[in-house]
């Protein structure tokens, strides 16, 4: 049938308001969501048959016309399109015109999903109508392309088509290549032998294979169901092929015996009987053995029932960490009632809603725990600590019979309604765990398991069934131990733990060889990741777990040594356990093929009851699947099945988020904030901070007659919640924005800018002169903050002193004044380092670089000549070879990057440069050209530090480039690029720059061309006249010198140093990481100062004198014509300092301040200068220093060229080039203290009492830094051996 038919059928109407009309109903998303990045275009198609067996039952609907068969097939893939999407109102799908409109641009097509209950003949009508009403309406509203609104608007709607041949022909097709905006398209053929031809175009940048493939099998299989039951409800029809639905029903099939019939207490007596003398309970100095165990919690069961619990009451157990708790646990549930766990550190209010929503009758704490909620409980108190009295007859009547299908506990988690919600769980969900704890952690009567989980946590559920039910030992972490990652090491080892289950967000931060006796890790709680994944696999057995209470603590788990690893930065969740099923589903519950995202659902024997007293809330979140009526707990969490049968987890569904771990009801912190007096309205959503790590935000808003102070508000919503909940940002507005439907409007939140504090920028201390605006956009830039106001201080909303290198070369470009490091320090402030600008406009003319004179050789700068004396008395030496090491994923070809390694040696000219004499001076010389091979080597299980050690040898300064390179392939596609770069040509901020240019050679790009190079930066340098102010600063700075206090070496100094090194990297949490953030703002100092004079401090303690002097390392970049240069500018300062004991450390703190800031002002004067003035060489050990401090927040310069990925591997050092080297790394979850020692003077336990020592100091000045200094006491004591007969000033 032709398409003037179609258009007869779709008549003439007004098409006023058309556009109008599709920008109001339209949702503005996609009706697929990505599942790749988007960051390359590329097209691809698949294609699929559809048999003559389902299009022939078509034909006696359509009666052979086309026009009729285009609809079915549109509607149906409005069906499919309508399975998978997630969006709340209409999506878009875009046709072809027709008729005289035909050839004009196409036009969008607006799909409502159905509701449940619509059969497929009724959802046909309907988007027939829509179809009609689409074409009638916009004839002749084909381009406006007077309206930009609408020109963009169009780039996302076209994101989706469908076409049908006969009608639209194969113009709309071939279309699809050509534009960048079409994601999506279903194109059918039909053939002369009835089948059909299904071809899914599609950009594969955004959408998988997988994803789509499922995609194309859905369309035909709805297809086919259609024509056989088109009364049927179309949101209970099948979207899995045949082969997909014995797939997922192979993945299920978990079934496994196990006791149903038996009670955790039943389990546990059967194991006490037989492991009766074994420990079974050990915490500090106390140890329980099984039948001490057992009968223990016989008598406290007793006791109970003395009291008059009977079965079916609930239980609340309010104890610390000791061997009470599994007692009490036990005893619960002996006495047949239902033990309910509070942690005793929530705050009141908490504690008080769930002894009164769980209806208690009884409370067991112990005498250690005082709170006012304890005195007010209207029910019993039993206090474990007075134990149970000797003449109370043990025969008291029988212990109560209970059933696996009895409550054991009641679990609060964090609920939606604002308050908590305390989840029912049965005695057969935990003994379902068991034969998952013997057969499959393969957990027995040898292992030692730890108990680190809060009561408050289901994981504890899971720490003690696991020990008590299988005859191991549980051993219960304190507080003290959990709390200090070196200390919980110690710990384990000590006690020789073989089972952990731990939250990835700790584990990551531990190092399994300090932990010899663990063979197993699990992880739970919140997301895993690759780096946890190369730090545990293949050291012990690894699984990660996955669960929510509602499924009995744990539903999935992923075998990190039975299964492959992971193509993807997502660590699965592995397969469901036994006697457990999971499904993917869309909004309506069906069940969704591999590869399509949707809401993870739980069935199976660890299902939960429900919520207790709300009914409304357990009917909603547990349902019946409507296939075939399976119950089932729907999770919220986003996730999908992987080809091979592993489900990836992928986020939250709803407003419940994961914060480090714990599951929050984003709804329970709002009804927090809004139940204070003076709250109007408040929202509460999951942002990412500067470090990319997930918090809590609030946003709120006042009532006109009351004022609300933020710290006042903190403190009265944390009397409500635990510490975990509180929101870490905490914003004010006027009103709260909403959406069209009256909602909040997250995406209007989620882009007002925050401050690092926390608090937005006020109109009030909004930047006003055009300087002031000028610099708070180059703030902006540096610092990834969109707000900045005039007395923002740069260093303590996120700058460092890299960022402000990089700051002084924008300030240069922006105002052409030179900013040196030293004064953006002393005018940290906005408005005063504008006002500073604006005053070296009027005064100052930078003195320029220029290209120096054509010549054979070229002078060193001070630091090269440094290095090349070194070199040159100890040839042979890789001391100043700088090893890097970065995973390429994609590797690109190896020819490309050879090229693109070529290219780089072309642009810079220290990659071109040699070293030799001219008479008695040093010189480097630059060549025209220089021959490079990078190297290619077929890399199989090498580890990276093995392929460098391989690939590390010395350079011969006389033949250039001192650069080398090699590519390591491995067989998954991965590559390692090994770069060595010697330190003479090169530094920090060099190989950034080096990776920008490499980068931007692989991706296609040209560098902007560079105008300077390090010759004429080394020429200009000689040139300079040395400031006499200068000398005479250094000289006061060390008047009175005469050596340097000794470090505490456990080996004598020999005459020719030793330059072998030893490396330790110690991670410190984020709450060690806050402690010291917070300790230079209370010291208004930088963190990088801060802990240089927290390290003086440590310093002068061990050597027992007032005088520290630290090495450290200044950019050297001060003048802005060196941003873009390659070559080595880094230089190192010696700060001098005198540790005062009548100071306290926050005085102490900002003298150092100030001396630094004059050290930075004066460096020009170089180090190797001041050393021969001072004849301060010595052989056997550095000059003036022999400790350095750095604060390493270099940023990466290189994340993603093209469709390759750069990760850097860090690698160990082989030398030091001073005796003791302390690097403090700010990452985004703590921080990561790396020391390089001189093996030759250090032991290795020497060095980790001084890094602990250093912690704690951190730590202990940050509780008071009004500590007078002569308080401070370190917990280690050290010897020092004499090196330098210098004489040690003990009245400190």
């Amino acid at each position: 049938m032709s398409s003037n038919t179609v258009e007869e059928r779709f008549p003439k109407h007004d098409k006023t308001g058309f556009w109008n009309k599709v920008l109001a109903e339209w949702t503005h998303e996609p009706p697929l969501q990505p599942d790749g990045i988007g960051a390359v275009i590329r097209k691809t198609m698949l294609e699929a048959r559809i048999p003559a067996t389902i299009t022939d039952k078509w034909s006696r609907y359509d009666r052979g016309r086309d026009d009729l068969r285009m609809i079915i097939y549109f509607a149906i893939w409005a069906a499919t399109l309508g399975a998978y999407s997630r969006t709340e109102r209409a999506f878009a799908v875009m046709l072809p015109r027709i008729g005289a409109d035909a050839g004009g641009r196409d036009v969008p097509v607006l799909i409502n999903k159905p509701e449940r209950g619509k059969s497929f003949k009724t959802a046909l009508g309907e988007w027939r109508e829509s179809l009609r009403d689409t074409y009638r309406d916009s004839k002749g509203e084909d381009d406006r392309p007077d309206d930009p609104a609408l020109h963009t608007i169009r780039k996302e709607l076209e994101q989706f088509a469908f076409s049908y041949e006969p009608i639209h022909g194969r113009e709309f097709v071939t279309s699809f290549a050509e534009t960048n905006e079409r994601k999506a398209h279903l194109h059918i053929e039909q053939s002369a032998e009835g089948e059909a031809k299904l071809t899914l175009h599609y950009d594969e940048g955004l959408y998988g294979t997988k994803l789509m493939q499922a995609v194309a099998d859905s369309f035909i299989v709805l297809l086919e169901q259609a024509s056989e039951q088109p009364d049927a409800d179309l949101t209970a029809l099948e979207l899995r092929s045949g082969e997909e639905i014995a797939r997922q029903r192979e993945w299920n099939d978990t079934r496994a015996p196990y006791e149903r019939d038996m009670t955790i207490h039943g389990l546990f007596e059967r194991t006490a009987e037989r492991a009766r003398d074994r420990i079974a309970v050990a915490v500090g100095a106390e140890r329980l053995t099984y039948l001490e165990l057992s009968r223990r919690s016989d008598e406290w069961a007793r006791r109970l029932q003395r009291a008059g619990i009977v079965s079916g009451d609930r239980i609340v157990v309010m104890l610390n960490r000791s061997a009470d708790w599994p007692v009490a646990f036990m005893a619960v549930l002996k006495s047949g009632a239902v033990y309910v766990p509070v942690d005793p550190a929530y705050p009141a209010q908490r504690i008080a809603y769930m002894l009164s929503d769980s209806q208690a009758s009884a409370m067991i704490v112990s005498g250690g725990i005082e709170r006012e909620t304890v005195r007010q409980f209207e029910g019993i108190v039993i206090d474990m600590s007075a134990g149970v009295s000797p003449n109370e007859d043990d025969s008291f009547g029988s212990l109560p019979t209970a059933a696996a299908d009895d409550l054991a506990y009641i679990l609060y988690t964090s609920g939606s309604s604002g308050t908590p919600k305390g989840v029912m769980v049965e005695h057969r969900g935990v003994g379902n765990l068991l034969g998952y704890f013997e057969n499959g952690l393969g957990v027995g009567a040898d292992d030692r398991v730890l108990q680190f989980a809060s009561a408050s946590f289901d994981a504890s559920i899971w720490e003690m069934a696991m020990a008590l039910l299988t005859g191991s030992e549980l051993h219960i972490a304190t507080p003290e131990i959990a709390g200090d990652l070196g200390r919980f090491e110690r710990w384990m080892a000590e006690k020789e733990v073989t089972v952990a289950t731990l939250p990835p967000t700790y584990a990551i931060h531990l190092s399994p060889e300090r932990m010899p006796s663990l063979r197993l890790l699990v992880t739970a709680g919140s997301e895993s990741g690759k780096e946890l994944l190369d730090l545990w696999r293949g050291r012990v057995a690894y699984v990660n777990a996955y669960g929510p209470t509602e499924t009995t603590v744990c539903a999935t788990a992923w075998d990190g040594d039975g299964e492959p690893l992971p193509s993807s930065a997502l660590v699965p969740i592995g397969r469901p356990l036994p006697n457990t099923c999971v499904l993917i589903v869309n909004e309506q519950l069906q069940p969704l093929p591999a590869g399509a995202a949707g809401e993870l659902v739980v069935s199976g024997a660890g299902l939960a009851r429900g919520y207790w007293n709300k009914p409304e809330m357990t009917a909603e979140r547990f349902v019946r699947l409507p296939l075939d009526g399976t119950r089932a707990y729907r999770t919220g969490d986003l996730a999908r099945w992987t080809p091979d049968g592993q489900l990836v987890y992928l986020g939250r569904l709803d407003r419940q988020v994961k914060i480090r771990g714990y599951r929050i009801e984003t709804e329970e912190v709002r009804h927090a904030l809004v139940s204070q007096a003076g709250i109007k309205e408040a929202v509460v959503i999951e942002r990412r901070d500067a470090g990319g790590e997930s918090v809590l935000c609030a946003f709120y808003s006042v009532h006109s007659d009351r004022r609300m102070d933020a710290e006042t508000l903190k403190e009265q919503v944390g009397s409500r919640l635990p510490v975990f909940m509180m929101p870490t940002y905490w914003v004010e507005l006027p009103r709260i924005p909403l959406t069209p439907n009256g909602k909040p409007d997250i995406a209007a939140l989620s882009a007002i800018p925050i401050r690092l504090d926390g608090e937005t920028a006020y109109q009030d201390v909004a930047p006003r002169s055009d300087t002031e605006r000028r610099l708070a956009a180059i703030w902006s830039s540096l610092l990834g903050v969109q707000a900045v106001g005039r007395e923002d201080d740069f260093f303590v909303i996120g700058g460092h002193s890299m960022r402000a290198a990089k700051m002084s070369g924008r300030i240069y470009e922006t105002f052409q004044v030179n900013l040196p490091l030293e004064q953006i320090f002393r005018y940290a402030k906005l408005m005063d380092m504008a006002a500073r600008i604006d005053e070296l406009r009027l005064t100052e003319g930078s003195e320029a670089i220029v290209p120096a004179q054509a010549r054979t050789g070229y002078r060193l700068s001070p630091a090269q000549t440094r290095v090349f004396a070194i070199e040159h008395a100890k040839p042979g030496t890789t001391l100043y070879v700088m090893p890097f090491a970065f995973w390429l994923s994609p590797a690109p070809s190896f020819e490309r990057l050879e090229a693109a390694f070529v290219r780089l040696i072309e642009r810079h000219e220290t990659l071109r440069t040699s070293f030799g004499w001219e008479g008695s001076e040093p010189i480097q010389t630059v060549h025209s050209s220089v021959t490079f091979r990078l190297e290619r080597i077929q890399a199989s299980t090498e580890l990276p530090t093995e392929l460098t050690e391989r690939f590390e040898e010395p350079f011969a300064l006389a033949k250039p480039p001192l650069l080398r390179a090699a590519l390591a392939e491995y067989a998954d596609g991965r590559g390692l690029l090994l770069l060595q770069l010697h330190h003479i040509i090169a530094d920090g901020v060099s190989l950034g720059l080096l990776l920008d240019d490499l980068n931007a050679y692989l991706s296609g790009r040209e560098p902007v061309p560079l105008k300077l190079q390090y010759k004429d930066y080394c020429e200009w340098l000689h040139r300079r006249e040395a400031s006499p102010t200068h000398e005479a600063y250094w000289m006061r700075r060390f008047k009175h010198y005469a050596a340097t206090p000794d470090l505490p070496i456990d080996y004598p100094r020999t005459e020719m140093r030793d330059y072998e090194g030893g490396t330790l990297s110690i991670p410190w949490d984020r709450d060690t990481a806050e402690a010291v953030r917070e300790l230079a703002r209370r010291c208004g100092t930088t963190v990088h100062l801060t802990m240089l004079a927290a390290y003086g401090v440590l310093l002068s303690k061990v050597s027992g004198s007032e005088e520290a002097i630290v090495g450290s390392l200044h950019a050297g970049r001060d003048v802005p014509q060196t941003r873009d240069m390659v070559g080595m500018f880094v230089h190192t300062l010696a700060h001098r300092c005198r540790v005062d004991g009548r100071l306290t450390f926050e005085r102490f703190a900002r003298g150092v301040k100030d001396e630094v800031t004059e050290d930075y002002a004066h460096a020009d004067y170089s180090f190797e200068r001041l050393v021969r003035t001072l004849k301060a060489h010595d052989k056997a050990r550095n000059p003036l220093f022999d400790t350095m401090f750095v604060l390493q927040n270099l940023e990466p310069q290189l994340s993603r060229g093209g469709q390759t990925e750069w990760r850097p591997h860090v690698l160990e050092e082989k030398w030091s080039r001073f005796d003791l080297v302390f690097q403090a790394w700010e990452q985004a979850d703590g921080m990561m203290l790396w020391v390089t020692y001189a093996k030759a003077l250090f032991r290795q336990s020497t060095v980790e009492r001084l890094a602990e020592d250093y912690r704690k100091l951190l730590v202990a000045l940050a509780a008071d830094p009004n500590i007078l200094l002569a308080d401070v006491d370190l917990t280690q004591s050290y010897r020092t051996i004499s090196a330098s007969g210098h004489t040690l000033d003990f009245q400190f």
